[in-house]
Parts: structure tokens; sequence; C-alpha cells
């Protein structure tokens, strides 16, 4: 949907859609996209101009789910999960949702967090709670946890709820 209402802009010199190859599957797409996001870092900061994110009723957004949590630990199976929420995450990540499709391919939190603007396009029934704790701060969504992380790059966030 987003591709088709920026296409016009994609003619554009100096504009460059990002999106994922899943023709070869999840570990081929995750380093063909870590070998592009590496030589753009170099050239220019931040990576991303704008983001577009969705948000799920849970409070994930791009395929990073809160890692589950005993006690208020992460379980030793879900470091890799864990990583996702901190610095040293890589810029890709693979793995499995909790939900259909479980399968997954995202940006991690340290790429995501390098945009100059970061759009939410919130849609469908049930996501209000979600919408909440992203707007004041509080959860252990990956939302919310990118919004508390982000640094002086980013110029501006905004969430467009359409139900």
């Amino acid at each position: 949907m987003l591709l088709s209402c920026f296409q016009p802009l994609l003619q554009s010199p100096g504009c460059h859609w990002l999106g994922w190859d899943l023709s070869t599957g999840p570990e081929q797409a995750c380093a063909a996209m870590d070998r592009e996001l590496a030589s753009r870092e170099a050239a220019a900061a931040p990576l991303f101009d704008i983001c577009f994110l969705g948000l799920g009723s849970d409070g994930h957004v791009a395929g990073l789910f809160a890692p589950p949590t005993v006690a208020g630990q992460a379980p030793a199976e879900d470091v890799d999960r864990q990583a996702l929420f901190t610095a040293q995450a890589g810029p890709s990540w693979q793995g499995l949702a909790p939900t259909e499709p479980r399968q997954r391919v995202s940006l991690g939190l340290a790429a995501l967090r390098s945009s100059r603007h970061i759009r939410f396009l919130l849609r469908a029934a049930g996501k209000h709670r979600a919408c909440a704790s992203l707007l004041d701060g509080r959860g252990d969504g990956a939302g919310v946890r990118l919004l508390r992380s982000l640094g002086p790059q980013t110029e501006s966030v905004a969430a467009y709820i359409l139900d």
C-alpha cells in the first residue's frame, strides 16, 4: 500500500525505497538487508529519512515482539529475542512471532532508531490500548521501547489512527 502511494516519488533523483527480497529465504533476506544498511551507514546518518510502522494490538512493531519474561528475567532460549531491544542488536533479524504468520524478518530497533521521521499507521479495531501505551510511554512493547530510545537525529514522531 505504501509503495503504491509513493510510486511517483520513487522516480525522483536520490529517492530509494528499501524493501525485503524474501525470494531466497529469511536468512538470505536478512544478510542482504544487513549489507545494504552497512553500505548506507558510512554514507549518511540517519539511515532513513522516514520510517512507516504499524502497531500490533500487543504493542509490537516491525515484527519485533517483546520477549517473554519469567520472574522479570528473559529465559535463556530467548536471549536472541532480548538482543532485539538492546543497542547491540544487529540491523536486521529473523525469527518467529507468537501468531501467524509466524516466520518474520524485520529491522531491529537499532536500525529503526536511525530514522529522521517515524510515522505509525494504525488500522483495525482493538489497538486503542496499544496506541494509548505508545502515546503515554508505558508498557514493554517494541513501539514503546523504540520511542524511549530515540536519539537527537529523530526530528518527529506521529501516529495516525485509521479506524
